[in-house]
């Protein structure tokens, strides 16, 4: 749970975006209790969106951002270094780099 005041950072729609938390809504029912939050984004004039509208990734520092950015920016450079390996094996029948025959193997523990 974020504190009222807390500055977060959202990243959407290919940016990241410092918010801070302004209002948390708990609401509670028979079914159970649910959070909301409203944030403040500063672009000039100061309004309240919710949360859950803005994006679905939340951090609370940037270093956290940075770990996911650099996770998924590897898994997607993993992902398509499989794809070509995976390509010249079928289309070639063999995959070289400069230095060494690489397998699908090679390529999963590099990674």
């Amino acid at each position: 749970m974020y504190q009222v005041g807390q500055v977060i950072f959202v990243v959407a729609q290919r940016k990241v975006i410092p918010v801070q938390i302004a209002e948390q809504l708990i609401r509670r029912t028979i079914d159970g209790e649910s959070v909301e939050y409203r944030v403040i984004i500063d672009t000039g004039a100061k309004r309240l969106f919710d949360l859950s509208e803005i994006g679905s990734l939340h951090f609370e520092s940037l270093q956290s951002v940075r770990d996911h950015m650099m996770d998924s920016a590897t898994r997607a450079v993993n992902d398509l270094l499989q794809q070509a390996h995976e390509d010249a094996s079928k289309r070639f029948g063999v995959f070289e780099t400069n230095s060494a025959t690489e397998t699908p193997e090679d390529l999963r523990q590099s990674a």
